[in-house]
């Protein structure tokens, strides 16, 4: 996930917290295991060339997989010399890797 993090990130959690580059990182470190999460309504906009910009709706799923905890994400994503990075991503770390590969599939 640290590759896919810009330098100067920013998240802003359900509740209006603040989260920085290294509190995520922090967060969802090697040793952690995060909630499972159903992200689906995706609409994905180019704003310029390489900084296309991702909303969708995110659930957390209980024990018998029934989503709950709704809510409403956006992401702004970069693309830079060495990757494409998120200066405002999702909280889904395994949503990462199907949002990169989808981006870049656009050629941006």
């Amino acid at each position: 996930m640290e590759t896919l993090l810009h330098p100067d990130f920013v998240e802003f959690g359900r509740s209006g917290t603040r989260y920085t580059r290294a509190g995520i990182l922090k967060e969802f470190g090697p040793n952690t295991s995060p909630a499972a999460i159903h992200s689906s309504h995706f609409d994905l906009v180019v704003l310029a060339q390489g900084v296309p910009s991702l909303a969708y709706v995110s659930a957390h799923l209980d024990a018998g997989g029934n989503p709950h905890r709704h809510a409403l994400r956006s992401s702004l994503w970069v693309c830079t010399e060495v990757r494409l990075a998120a200066s405002i991503p999702p909280g889904d770390p395994d949503y990462f890797r199907e949002i990169r590969s989808a981006i870049e599939c656009l050629a941006l």
